[in-house]
């Protein structure tokens, strides 16, 4: 899967949270360790949730968790 199957609204519409890096942009959850941080290949500087990787198909290392 490529960043494209990651729908990442545009960042006028992110709420502050993930402004700050702290919370998905996409779904607005905090990043916790239960749904850490997921870097979205080819986009610089973005991040989701691994929820939301997961579900646009995105390797997530599960060990980790």
């Amino acid at each position: 899967m490529s960043a494209a199957d990651v729908v990442v609204p545009p960042r006028e519409k992110w709420p502050v949270p993930a402004i700050a890096g702290h919370a998905c942009p996409v779904c607005h959850h905090g990043y916790t360790l239960a749904r850490p941080a997921v870097p979205v290949p080819g986009r610089v500087d973005i991040t989701v949730c691994s929820e939301c990787a997961l579900a646009a198909g995105l390797p997530v290392a599960l060990e980790d968790r």
